[in-house]
C-alpha cells in the first residue's frame, strides 16, 4: 500500500501491520481461545477478576484520532504536497530548457513520478488511517475478551477451590482417589497459571494501544466497542471484491507506473550509443522483475482476500454452532436450578453450570467481534491485505 513506519497494532506498512501487530494480536487471539476451550473442559479452571480501578471511557473514534494525530507517516505525507508540487514544475522548466534528451528524459520520469507521488497523497492517506481503524479494532476487541476472560477465570478459580476443598473432605473418607484429587490440584496451579498469561496479555495490548496513541504505557481504559452480527450475503461475490481490490491497490498503480516508466528508458535508449545493447538488456531484466513483483502483489491480495473470505464463513458456522451450544446450556442450567430447589443438587454444581453459560455466552461476542472486523476486508479494499 503506503509506506511508512508506526508501531506494533498499529500502521507501519500493511506487511508490518500483519508482522507486528498482526503477530502480537493472533499469538493473543491463540493463547485466548485456548484458555476458553480450558475453561469449558475443566469447569472449574482460571478466571477473570473484575477491574476496580476508574477508568475513563475510550471509544475506537476517540483512540483513531489521537492515533493519527500521533502518526509521524501522515505527517510527513501531508508535509510532503508542497514538496512534490515544487518537484513537478521544476521538472517541466528542465524539460522546456533542456539541450540534451538525457537530461529531457530525467526530468520527464522525475515528474512522473511526483505526479503519481502526488495523486496517491489522499488515497493512501484515507488508506492509512482505514488501516489504523481496522487495527485498533482488534486491539479493542482482543483486550475487552481477555479482560472478560479474566473475570470469568475468577470465577472459575473460585468454584475450583471449593471444588477442592470438597474433593479433600472425599479423599480423607476414602470417597476419592489421591490420583484424582491430585490431577484436580494440577488443573487448579494450571488455571492460576493461565490467569498470569491472561494479565500479561492485557498489559501488552494495552501497550500497544497506548503507543498508538502517544500516550503513557501504562494507562487503562473502559473500551467501548460496539459491534453487530450481520452475516455475509449468501451471493456475495468474492471474484468482484478480489478485482476491486486490485484496482484499488496503490502498490499495483505504482508498480505499473515503474513499468511504463522502464518502457519509456528502453523506447528512448536510441538517443544514447553508449553501450547500448547492454543498457537495454539491463532494463529489460529491471521490467521482467518488476512485472514478476506486480503479479506476485497481485496474487498476494487475491490469496489473502479468499484466505480471508473462508475465515469470515468460519466464524458464521462458529456463531451458528455456539449459539446452539448456548441454549442447551441454558437448559441444563434450568434443570439444576431445578433440582437445587428439591435439594437433588448442591450450589457448587449450579455455579459451575452458570460458569458454562457465561463462558459461552463471552465467546459468541467475541466471535462476533472478529467476524464484523474481518468482514471488513472483504467490503474496503484499503484493508484487502489484513
Amino acid at each position: 500500500m503506503t509506506e511508512g513506519k508506526q508501531g506494533d497494532c498499529g500502521y507501519a506498512r500493511n506487511d508490518e501491520i500483519r508482522h507486528e501487530g498482526g503477530r502480537i494480536l493472533k499469538k493473543k487471539s491463540r493463547l485466548l481461545v485456548l484458555i476458553i476451550a480450558a475453561l469449558m473442559a475443566f469447569g472449574q479452571a482460571p478466571a477473570y477478576g473484575a477491574v476496580s480501578e476508574e477508568r475513563p471511557e475510550l471509544t475506537v473514534s476517540q483512540a483513531l484520532s489521537k492515533a493519527v494525530s500521533n502518526n509521524t507517516y501522515i505527517k510527513s505525507m501531508q508535509e510532503s504536497e508542497a514538496t512534490l508540487k515544487q518537484a513537478v514544475r521544476t521538472a517541466k522548466d528542465t524539460m522546456v530548457n533542456s539541450y540534451a534528451r538525457a537530461y529531457y528524459d530525467d526530468a520527464y520520469k522525475g515528474m512522473v513520478e511526483a505526479q503519481l507521488a502526488l495523486s496517491l497523497l489522499d488515497p493512501n492517506e484515507k488508506a492509512l488511517k482505514e488501516t489504523l481503524e481496522y487495527n485498533l479494532m482488534s486491539c479493542f476487541a482482543q483486550t475487552i475478551a481477555l479482560e472478560k476472560t479474566l473475570v470469568l477465570t475468577d470465577k472459575g478459580l473460585e468454584i475450583s477451590r471449593k471444588n477442592l476443598d470438597y474433593a479433600s473432605l472425599q479423599l480423607q473418607l476414602g470417597l476419592l482417589s489421591q490420583f484424582d484429587y491430585d490431577t484436580m490440584t494440577y488443573n487448579y496451579q494450571k488455571s492460576l497459571n493461565s490467569r498470569e498469561e491472561i494479565v500479561d496479555g492485557i498489559n501488552t495490548y494495552y501497550r500497544v494501544l497506548n503507543k498508538l496513541m502517544g500516550q503513557k504505557l501504562e494507562n487503562k481504559y473502559t473500551l467501548v466497542l460496539e459491534l453487530e452480527y450481520k452475516p455475509l450475503a449468501d451471493n456475495f461475490n468474492i471474484t468482484a471484491a478480489v478485482n476491486n481490490a486490485i484496482n484499488s491497490s496503490s502498490d499495483i498503480k505504482k508498480l505499473e507506473k515503474d513499468i511504463d516508466l522502464i518502457e519509456y528508458d528502453i523506447k528512448h535508449l536510441v538517443y544514447d550509443k553508449i553501450d547500448l545493447d547492454n543498457k537495454k538488456k539491463m532494463l529489460e531484466n529491471s521490467k521482467a522483475e518488476k512485472e514478476r513483483e506486480l503479479e506476485a502483489t497481485k496474487t498476494q491480495i487475491e490469496m489473502d482476500l479468499l484466505n480471508n473470505y473462508d475465515e469470515v464463513r468460519d466464524l458464521e458456522r462458529q456463531y451458528d454452532s455456539y449459539t446452539k451450544e448456548l441454549a442447551q446450556l441454558k437448559l441444563d442450567l434450568d434443570i439444576l436450578l431445578k433440582q437445587l430447589e428439591l435439594g437433588q443438587v448442591i450450589q457448587l454444581q449450579v455455579d459451575s453450570q452458570q460458569l458454562k453459560v457465561e463462558l459461552k455466552e463471552e465467546s459468541i461476542r467475541s466471535a462476533i467481534y472478529n467476524h464484523s472486523i474481518k468482514k471488513m476486508t472483504l467490503t474496503n479494499p484499503n484493508l484487502a491485505m489484513q
